[in-house]
Protein backbone atom coordinates (compact mmCIF):
# COMPACT_ATOMS: atom_id res chain seq x y z
CA UNK A 1 0.00 0.00 0.00
CA UNK A 2 1.67 3.04 -0.97
CA UNK A 3 0.75 5.75 2.15
CA UNK A 4 0.87 8.26 0.33
CA UNK A 5 -1.83 7.56 -2.52
CA UNK A 6 -3.96 6.32 0.55
CA UNK A 7 -3.54 10.12 1.58
CA UNK A 8 -3.76 11.93 -1.46
CA UNK A 9 -0.64 13.33 -1.47
CA UNK A 10 2.54 13.95 -3.52
CA UNK A 11 5.36 10.91 -2.67
CA UNK A 12 8.19 13.23 -1.53
CA UNK A 13 10.61 12.97 1.47
CA UNK A 14 9.19 16.60 2.45
CA UNK A 15 6.11 15.12 3.83
CA UNK A 16 3.85 18.07 4.33
CA UNK A 17 2.85 17.59 7.73
CA UNK A 18 -0.17 20.14 8.14
CA UNK A 19 -1.91 18.51 5.41
CA UNK A 20 -0.45 14.67 6.71
CA UNK A 21 -2.90 15.46 10.18
CA UNK A 22 -5.53 17.10 7.99
CA UNK A 23 -5.76 13.86 5.82
CA UNK A 24 -5.46 11.91 8.57
CA UNK A 25 -8.38 13.46 10.39
CA UNK A 26 -10.52 13.18 7.38
CA UNK A 27 -9.98 9.19 6.42
CA UNK A 28 -10.36 8.37 10.31
CA UNK A 29 -13.52 9.77 10.01
CA UNK A 30 -14.36 8.06 7.34
CA UNK A 31 -13.33 4.42 9.34
CA UNK A 32 -15.01 5.66 12.48
CA UNK A 33 -17.72 3.44 13.11
CA UNK A 34 -20.03 5.66 14.71
CA UNK A 35 -20.24 7.49 11.20
CA UNK A 36 -19.95 4.32 8.99
CA UNK A 37 -22.95 1.90 9.66
CA UNK A 38 -22.62 0.59 6.10
CA UNK A 39 -19.57 -0.89 6.22
CA UNK A 40 -18.55 -4.27 8.88
CA UNK A 41 -16.78 -3.43 12.23
CA UNK A 42 -13.93 -5.56 11.00
CA UNK A 43 -13.67 -4.14 7.24
CA UNK A 44 -13.65 0.21 9.29
CA UNK A 45 -11.23 -2.08 11.90
CA UNK A 46 -8.76 -2.90 9.43
CA UNK A 47 -9.34 0.42 7.50
CA UNK A 48 -8.47 2.36 10.88
CA UNK A 49 -5.09 -0.18 11.83
CA UNK A 50 -3.91 1.11 8.05
CA UNK A 51 -4.54 5.14 8.58
CA UNK A 52 -2.92 4.69 11.25
CA UNK A 53 0.05 3.16 10.27
CA UNK A 54 -0.13 5.29 7.01
CA UNK A 55 0.08 8.21 9.38
CA UNK A 56 2.39 6.90 11.66
CA UNK A 57 5.20 5.79 8.92
CA UNK A 58 4.36 9.47 7.71
CA UNK A 59 5.19 11.30 10.43
CA UNK A 60 8.54 10.23 10.87
CA UNK A 61 11.65 11.14 8.14
CA UNK A 62 13.74 7.97 8.22
CA UNK A 63 10.27 6.19 7.77
CA UNK A 64 9.28 8.46 4.94
CA UNK A 65 12.35 7.38 3.33
CA UNK A 66 11.89 3.59 3.81
CA UNK A 67 8.51 3.92 2.62
CA UNK A 68 9.41 5.96 -0.63
CA UNK A 69 12.25 3.63 -1.15
CA UNK A 70 9.88 0.64 -0.90
CA UNK A 71 6.85 2.01 -3.18
CA UNK A 72 9.74 2.73 -5.59
CA UNK A 73 10.83 -1.02 -6.03
CA UNK A 74 14.46 0.32 -4.13
CA UNK A 75 15.83 -2.59 -1.87
CA UNK A 76 16.06 -1.16 1.32
CA UNK A 77 19.71 -1.55 2.79
CA UNK A 78 20.60 -4.04 0.77
CA UNK A 79 23.91 -4.46 -0.56
CA UNK A 80 25.13 -1.29 0.81
CA UNK A 81 28.24 -1.41 1.79
CA UNK A 82 29.53 1.30 3.95
CA UNK A 83 32.80 2.23 3.15
CA UNK A 84 35.99 1.54 5.11
CA UNK A 85 36.49 4.55 6.45
CA UNK A 86 33.51 4.96 7.86
CA UNK A 87 34.20 0.88 9.28
CA UNK A 88 37.03 2.16 10.80
CA UNK A 89 35.69 5.48 12.16
CA UNK A 90 32.92 3.44 13.79
CA UNK A 91 35.20 0.28 15.31
CA UNK A 92 37.07 3.35 16.68
CA UNK A 93 34.03 4.89 18.23
CA UNK A 94 32.67 1.15 19.57
CA UNK A 95 36.83 0.86 20.98
CA UNK A 96 36.59 4.43 22.78
CA UNK A 97 32.95 3.09 24.31
CA UNK A 98 34.17 0.14 25.52
CA UNK A 99 37.23 1.92 27.32
CA UNK A 100 34.93 4.80 28.53
CA UNK A 101 32.77 1.58 30.01
CA UNK A 102 35.84 0.07 31.73
CA UNK A 103 36.95 3.07 33.24
CA UNK A 104 34.10 4.67 34.10
CA UNK A 105 34.54 7.93 33.07
CA UNK A 106 31.90 10.35 32.64
CA UNK A 107 33.85 12.92 30.77
CA UNK A 108 35.03 9.61 27.98
CA UNK A 109 31.62 8.38 28.19
CA UNK A 110 30.30 12.03 27.16
CA UNK A 111 32.90 12.41 24.28
CA UNK A 112 31.60 9.60 22.93
CA UNK A 113 28.16 10.85 23.35
CA UNK A 114 29.51 14.24 21.35
CA UNK A 115 31.35 11.84 18.80
CA UNK A 116 27.94 10.30 18.04
CA UNK A 117 25.92 13.31 17.85
CA UNK A 118 28.59 14.58 15.20
CA UNK A 119 28.31 11.47 12.98
CA UNK A 120 24.50 11.92 13.51
CA UNK A 121 24.34 15.55 12.68
CA UNK A 122 26.70 15.47 9.86
CA UNK A 123 24.40 12.58 8.09
CA UNK A 124 21.05 14.93 8.90
CA UNK A 125 23.18 17.97 7.14
CA UNK A 126 24.06 15.36 3.97
CA UNK A 127 20.89 14.03 3.42
CA UNK A 128 18.95 17.47 3.76
CA UNK A 129 20.98 18.95 0.47
CA UNK A 130 19.90 15.67 -1.18
CA UNK A 131 16.12 15.34 -0.50
CA UNK A 132 15.18 18.51 -1.32
CA UNK A 133 16.06 17.92 -5.36
CA UNK A 134 13.33 14.78 -5.40
CA UNK A 135 10.29 15.42 -7.60
CA UNK A 136 8.02 13.06 -9.30
CA UNK A 137 9.03 14.17 -12.70
CA UNK A 138 12.98 13.29 -12.09
CA UNK A 139 14.34 10.83 -14.41
CA UNK A 140 15.21 7.12 -13.03
CA UNK A 141 18.60 8.00 -13.05
CA UNK A 142 18.42 11.07 -10.91
CA UNK A 143 15.62 9.09 -8.67
CA UNK A 144 17.94 6.32 -8.45
CA UNK A 145 20.95 8.43 -7.17
CA UNK A 146 18.79 10.08 -4.72
CA UNK A 147 17.28 6.89 -3.28
CA UNK A 148 20.98 5.56 -3.28
CA UNK A 149 21.77 8.60 -0.97
CA UNK A 150 18.77 7.84 0.89
CA UNK A 151 19.47 4.47 1.41
CA UNK A 152 22.43 5.12 2.93
CA UNK A 153 21.71 7.61 5.19
CA UNK A 154 19.40 4.45 6.46
CA UNK A 155 22.52 2.40 6.93
CA UNK A 156 24.49 5.58 9.16
CA UNK A 157 21.72 6.30 11.24
CA UNK A 158 21.63 2.29 11.87
CA UNK A 159 25.13 2.21 12.77
CA UNK A 160 24.36 5.62 14.91
CA UNK A 161 21.47 4.23 16.23
CA UNK A 162 23.46 1.32 17.43
CA UNK A 163 26.39 3.23 19.07
CA UNK A 164 23.83 4.81 21.26
CA UNK A 165 21.81 2.14 22.40
CA UNK A 166 25.29 0.68 23.39
CA UNK A 167 26.41 4.15 25.14
CA UNK A 168 22.74 4.40 26.43
CA UNK A 169 23.28 0.91 27.94
CA UNK A 170 26.64 1.90 29.30
CA UNK A 171 24.86 4.99 31.05
CA UNK A 172 22.39 2.94 32.64
CA UNK A 173 24.80 0.51 34.69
Amino acid sequence: MNFFQHFGLEESFNVNQELLRKQYLLKSREVHPDLNSDKSNDDLIQLSALNNEAFSALKDEIQVIRHLLKVNGFDIESNQKPSPLFLAEMMELNEKIDEAKESGSQEELLECENEITNFETKAWEEWNEVKNLYNIDLDADAKISIFQKANHLLMVMKYVNRMKSLLKNENEL
